[in-house]
């Protein structure tokens, strides 16, 4: 059986805790939703200039990507 490969300690724990107990990554996703929520309503009320509707359209784009991850890493056995 081949281990996975990790680039360092700290990687292994972020990676295993995303993965959650059993793949079970429904706090995670919640937490990310609910982020992303807080974020739209700045956005649309909040947000005045166009630097700061970008900044929060690419905080929605990393969290995009964290959601797509963690999604993954839950399918992983």
């Amino acid at each position: 059986m081949l281990k996975a490969m990790f680039l360092s300690k700290d990687a292994e724990i972020l990676i295993n805790t995303l993965r959650g107990e059993d793949n079970d990554t429904t706090v995670f996703k919640a937490a990310i939703c609910d982020a992303m929520s807080i974020i739209m309503i700045m956005y649309q009320v909040h947000a005045d200039t166009e630097k700061e509707k970008g900044m929060l359209l690419d905080a929605i784009d990393t969290l995009t990507n964290y959601n797509d991850l963690i999604t993954v890493l839950s399918k992983e056995k």
